[in-house]
Parts: C-alpha cells; structure tokens; sequence
C-alpha cells in the first residue's frame, strides 16, 4: 500500500503523468525551472512549428474539482493552458482523467464558479439567526475552484492544436 501523499507531492505526481501522456502522444516536452510562475511544462509539436505552456493542476478527490488561486482568475498569457489531471488516491495515485482547457475558458469558468458560490453563501446566511451569521474571511474570497462536473474536457488533447 502507498502511503498518503502531501498537496506538493500529488501535483508534482500530475505532472510527471502529464509529461508522459504528452511524450506518449509525439510531443517535446519541458520542464520548467521550480521558480516559473503559472508554467509548469512547455510543448512542442515535432516539428517545431507549435509551441503551448502548461500549467497543471492535479487532485486525488473523488469530484473532478480543482483547487485554483486568485490568480489564476487573470489571463496572463493567451499561450497558457491547462490540464487538470484527478489521480485515484485508491489505485495508488493513478491518473483517472485529464481535463484540458485554455486559460481564457478556465478563467471564465472560475468566476461563474465564484458567482455561485457567493450567491450560495449569501443564500445559507439569510436563513441563520442574527447572532449565527457568517462573515466571508480573506481566505474563503480568495479560494478558487474549478469544477468539471460533466466532463465536457475529458482527454481534449486537440484542444492544444498541437498538431
């Protein structure tokens, strides 16, 4: 049996696992240096005529939902992309799908998220007393999450236009 895995480790484990899809598929792939802000991995196709920045992200959750910064909620490079990757925490941290999407979609699906989540929260605290209401902390407004609840971006390798 392995042995329960730090936040750093399953990430550093997504994206060893994103690197091989990738290089299994024909392309060049690098890593970055440790210090390369929202850039983990860069694709090349074969011939060299197409290059794509990845940032991943990975979970060991049963839901496919990601844990995502405030930054992340800017488009800082229209080249960046992303692929979420969920690792079966049972089968020993084996990848179970791949969610690929653009950062202007994980951008945009990032603040509808956080529109829904506000209006939940202000919903619940309606219903409590006075005296039970909840205030929003710094932390709470600045967690992100993305959700891929429907698996519309299940294994969209050619999203990345790479070929």
């Amino acid at each position: 049996m392995y042995k329960k895995l730090s936040t750093k480790r399953i990430g550093d484990v997504g994206e060893l696992f994103v690197a091989a899809e990738l290089t299994r598929r024909g392309y060049i792939v690098t890593f970055t240096s440790p210090n390369t802000k929202s850039i983990d991995l860069i694709v090349i196709n074969e011939d060299g005529s197409k290059i794509k920045n990845i940032q991943v992200k990975a979970t060991g959750e049963n839901i496919s939902k990601w844990k995502m910064d405030e930054d992340d909620e800017q488009i800082k490079n229209t080249n960046l992309w992303y692929v979420f990757v969920k690792l079966d925490k049972q089968e020993q941290y084996k990848p179970v799908s791949y969610h690929i999407l653009s950062s202007r979609t994980v951008v945009k699906k990032i603040k509808q998220r956080a529109k829904y989540d506000k209006a939940q929260f202000i919903e619940r605290n309606k219903k409590l007393p006075k005296n039970k209401k909840k205030r929003r902390s710094s932390t709470t407004i600045a967690n992100r999450w993305f959700y891929d609840e429907e698996n519309k971006f299940v294994d969209r390798w050619d999203r990345l236009n790479l070929d």
